[in-house]
Order: C-alpha cells, then structure tokens, then sequence
C-alpha cells in the first residue's frame, strides 16, 4: 500500500511539475533563455535596425534572451540548391516563395505547421489571403494538403510595371496590357525580373490574352466585375496558368505546347528590353536609366516613394488587365528543425500588428497581417482614415467622420473616448476661403471630401482644375476580421492624399486587381523543361546581324577574287596580243 501511495504520489508530482513547465514556457519567455534559432531569408526581407527602423531580430533576441543565426539568399531557386546540400536540421525556419513552397511539400523537406501555437497569426491573418493558401493543393505523404497547413503567410503582393508616366503620351493606355513589353516605343527602356516564373508570367498572358475566348471573358469582367464576372475571370487566368499534372497524353501535348509558346514570345520580346535584372531596376527606373520595370509590388513601393523623396519623380504601378500574377511568401519548418519551439515563438512575434507594422515600414512589402497598427501606418501613408474611436490621435492627425473631415489639434490625454466633435481636441478641415490652401491638403466642402493640387484659396466650384474630389479606398475585405474593424468600432477606409492613390493601390490592391490574378503555381514534373527553356531564352542571342555580315563579306571576297582573275586574264591576253 506504501509502494501504491508513493507511487501515486510520484505521479502527481511528475504532472504538477510537467504542468508548471508548460506554464512557464506558455508565460515566461526565461524558459527559451540561451537557445538558438536558425533562419534561412531573402536578403533585406526583415527590419534589422537599419538608419532607425526597428531591430525586430534585435528585440526578440533580448526579450527572449535567445540567439538568432540569421542567414540570407536572393533567389528562391538559390534557397533550394543550397538549403538540400545542408544537412537535415541545418535551418529551423525558411522563408520562400508559393510555388517552391509546393515543391518542398511534395518532395517531404518540410513538416506540417501547427497554426494553434501561433495565437497571432490565427487572430491578425487576413483571412482572404489564408484562403489562397488553402486553395493551393499539392500530393504530400500519399494525401492531399494545402499550403495552409504548412506555411504561414509573411509577406504578399502582386506583379506588375512601375513605369514612368513621362516616357510617352500613351503609357497609361499601354501599361493596360503585357504587350506593352513588345512595343517598339519602349525598345531598350524596360527590365524585367531574371525569375523564371515571373517572366513565365508575362510570355504566357501576352500569348493567351489574344485568344477570342480570354478576351471574350476579360471585357466581361472589365465592363461589369460584379460576382460572376469575376470568379469566371479569375478562374480563367488559374487554368492558363496552372499545367495540366495528369499524365495523360493530351496534357503532355498541351503543357509542351504551353512552353514553347512562352519560349517564342520571350524571344521575341528579349530584342526589345533593355535586360534582366535580381535587384537592380528598382533603383534603375529612378535614375531614368530604364523606363519601365517588371516589379513586384514591394519593389514598386519602394521605387515610388524613394523617387519622390530623393528625385521629386512621379513614377506609377499597374498590374495589366491582361491578368497577373499574385504572389506570397510564407514561413516553413524543414524537417529536423531544432528548435520549433522557439520557431512558433518567433513566428509569433512577427505575427503581432505592432512588429508586423514596423517591419511593414521598412521593408514597403504588405504583411499577411492586418489590425489596427497596420491601417494606422496605411494611412498615416497615404491620407485621412475613417474615425476610430479607440485610437490614440495625436496632433495633425487626420480623420473622417459623419463625411466631414477633421483634424486632431493636441495629444489625447486619457483613455476616455471622444469625438471629433469635441472642440478640444478636433478641428473641421471645412473649406475656408480665406485660406490659401497648398498640394495635399484635404478640405470638406458641402458634404465632400476634396483634395488640393495646387496652391489655391478658391472653392472646388470655383476652381475645379486645381482640386479633386476624394473617394474613400475600401480595404475592409482585408481588415474586415481583426481589431476595430471586427467590433464595427472603424471602416477600413482611406481618404488618400493627392498623389497617393496609385501607391496605396499598390501596396494594398484592390478586390478588382486581386480578381484579375491567379497563383502561378509550382510547373510540377515540367520544371526541367521550363528551367532548360529559360536558359534558351537568356542565352538567345539574334544572329542575323551576324549571318547578314558574313554573307555581304562572302560577296566581296568572291567579287575581289573574280575582279582579280578577270583583271589577270585581261592582263595576259594584252601581253600575248604584243
């Protein structure tokens, strides 16, 4: 009976204290004290302290009082031939791309992800993006799963052209379709990404858009993009871009057939850009060295804002009607990581609005994460957000309210809450026509929101050129389910700038823009061929030139050496007539 009492109490003890260790990993971040992380990124893609943005790895290195090994590569095709030398274990999280995210499923490199240990990514993902990821199917183990179950969306974003609005009089019309590519207007002003899938992307839409069908269904979507239109749009451009996997010979036939199309149209389209490019057009479009560029959205943020701060340069985005790609990258564990623990709370972490938010501001990609903090930031970005009444409002702050915009005149000094009525600490941002009003500012006038673009002190009936009148962004099928926005406390609405609507539509694009883009998703058993087509693409070189040269140079040898036989022959036969 002793023996049973000991034991007994051997086994209470045993929980109680198995108990009190999940408390305080679940409660105290001591309990990860000394351990390590290993973490495989693309290069530039976190906050690291640099010229005073936040140090996310920094910070979350000391308030875990853990190490961070943070290591990085430029391509997602680099990530996979280096990350399968190493040795398994080598990484405890990766971040990569959709489509090699697929890949690494299906050949078993990676393990299921448990979302649960993750509280805030469950509560802040926005969930119109997890339901792409859980759309995107692949064979893993002998069943089907989704992407969902094994990654954790980090950043996203679609592929477009930034380009100069200044390099000709129809850019604006042109930069509508993929065949802006193969204008000669353009020839030698334009870069495109050396990234297999993207520039699959635009041979493909380029060829399949002059189809009767495509176009048939995309003027549709484009005259009425209610419902129906869209998801018969958007399924369209999924099934140009997806290939068929099932073995059979039709596919076969079609998938090649698929290939050599895009290799044609890349061919063609090669004699008349300027070059492919990792990194470098972000940075070429704004010195002018180029004029257009095939741009992830991230990048075309960043070309946009840095050429109006640093070259008071208006440059603009546009994802081509044609249809797009829509890209994200997510977080994976490799089989044999070390440290998952410290992997879920490191994702975790990134996962909160505020860290999301501060890592959003440096790197100008657009975090899978939504809440307050990040419309917050939005619009501090790009203008006037509708009225919060749990927000913090310091001075200058803008917001909109009952259609009337105000502006805060002081900090908030309690927690109570109030009300852009109340004098105190909102002004109305009514027209005054006493008031000489410069670019940017934002006015009520009868029941509108106006912008100006000018410096004017007449009413926008007076002087229509130099104001707009401002509708509101609706980004609510994004932060619709997280933080104010789910109580019904705030409208997900922004009232942009004048100047910045074309920026925020492409940090956060629309419902219309995300319903013209499909998931270019991994080429399956075809990667080989589409890999060897791309390196025929790049090593393409015209040669006509080069055959024109050497028959003209055939010609003359051929006329000289005819010329001399005949000079010679004349030459003899004079001598004998002496």
């Amino acid at each position: 009976m002793k023996k049973v009492i000991i034991f007994l109490t051997s086994v209470c003890l045993f929980c109680s204290l198995a108990v009190s260790t999940k408390v305080v990993k679940a409660n105290s971040n001591d309990y990860f004290k000394g351990q390590t992380l290993t973490i495989y990124n693309v290069e530039d893609y976190i906050s690291q302290g640099e010229e005073g943005y936040v140090d996310i790895i920094g910070n979350f290195e000391k308030e875990y009082g853990v190490k961070v090994n943070y290591y990085t590569y430029d391509t997602n095709e680099t990530m996979y031939n280096q990350f399968t030398l190493q040795k398994e274990g080598t990484y405890d999280l990766i971040c990569t791309s959709d489509y090699m995210i697929q890949k690494m499923i299906k050949e078993e490199l990676v393990d299921p992800i448990d979302v649960s240990k993750i509280p805030n990514y469950e509560k802040y993902a926005a969930k119109t993006l997890r339901e792409k990821l859980k759309a995107m199917n692949v064979p893993y183990e002998g069943r089907t799963v989704n992407l969902d179950e094994f990654a954790v969306g980090y950043m996203w974003g679609t592929l477009g052209i930034v380009y100069d609005p200044e390099c000709s009089d129809t850019i604006r019309e042109d930069v509508k379709s993929w065949d802006v590519f193969w204008n000669p207007t353009y020839k030698n002003v334009i870069s495109i990404k050396n990234s297999i899938r993207d520039a699959f992307v635009v041979g493909l839409m380029h060829s399949y858009s002059k189809d009767i069908e495509f176009q048939k269904v995309m003027n549709a979507y484009l005259d009425d993009p209610n419902e129906t239109n869209k998801l018969k749009y958007n399924a369209l451009v999924q099934d140009i871009f997806d290939f068929k996997l099932d073995g059979s010979q039709a596919s076969d036939l079609e998938n090649k057939e698929k290939i050599a199309r895009v290799k044609e149209e890349l061919i063609s389209m090669k004699k008349n850009i300027f070059g492919f490019e990792v990194d470098s057009g972000k940075n070429d479009i704004i010195t002018g060295k180029i004029k257009l560029n095939l741009a992830y959205s991230g990048d075309a943020v960043y070309s946009i804002n840095t050429a109006m701060e640093d070259a008071d340069k208006v440059l603009e985005y546009y994802v081509p009607e044609d249809g797009s790609n829509i890209w994200y990258d997510a977080w994976t564990m490799p089989k044999g990581a070390k440290n998952k623990e410290l992997a879920y709370e490191f994702l975790n972490y990134l996962s909160d609005p505020i860290n999301a938010a501060d890592n959003m501001d440096y790197i100008g990609y657009t975090p899978y994460i939504v809440g307050d903090e990040l419309f917050t930031l939005t619009a501090s970005w790009y203008g006037a957000a509708d009225y919060d009444i749990n927000s913090y409002y310091s001075k200058e702050t803008k917001v909109i309210y009952d259609n009337v915009l105000y502006e805060c005149v002081k900090e908030k000094d309690s927690e109570t809450s109030i009300l852009p009525t109340n004098e105190e600490y909102f002004e109305s941002c009514e027209y005054d026509s006493e008031t000489t009003y410069e670019e940017d500012d934002m006015i009520s006038f009868n029941g509108k929101i106006y912008n100006c673009l000018a410096s004017t002190n007449l009413s926008p009936t007076e002087d229509v050129e130099s104001w707009e009148e401002v509708e509101g962004y609706d980004l609510d099928f994004l932060f619709g389910n997280t933080g104010s926005f789910k109580e019904g406390l705030r409208r997900a609405v922004i009232y942009p700038f004048a100047g910045s609507q074309n920026q925020l539509e492409t940090q956060y694009p629309s419902e219309n823009i995300i319903a013209r883009c499909a998931i270019m998703n991994d080429f399956g058993s075809y990667n080989d061929q589409v890999v060897i087509m791309w390196g025929q693409v790049k090593a393409y070189t015209n040669m006509l030139p080069v055959y024109i040269f050497l028959i003209t140079f055939v010609v003359i040898l051929i006329a000289i050496t005819v010329y001399v036989l005949i000079k010679h022959h004349i030459v003899k036969n004079y001598k004998k007539s002496l």
